[in-house]
């Protein structure tokens, strides 16, 4: 899996299979904080998911909406 600024193109169902590689590689990655950036395309929706450990999102530009139950 890449460590560079990735973007994302493509349509829905590439970006899917994008999204879902990298979560398991970030799932998987060893140490206490792993960084990852990414630029996606306006209007991009990640599913419904859970991580395994805490997560911290940063946006440089526009807007970044998470729902939890907790």
């Amino acid at each position: 899996m890449p460590h560079g600024r990735e973007i994302f193109k493509g349509d829905a169902a590439e970006l899917g299979r994008l999204h879902e590689s990298r979560w398991q590689w970030l799932e998987e990655a060893v140490g206490p904080a792993v960084a990852l950036p990414t630029e996606y395309p306006d209007g991009y929706h990640v599913p419904q998911h859970r991580h395994s450990r805490s997560q911290l999102l940063h946006a440089l530009v526009g807007v970044v909406l998470v729902t939890t139950k907790h």
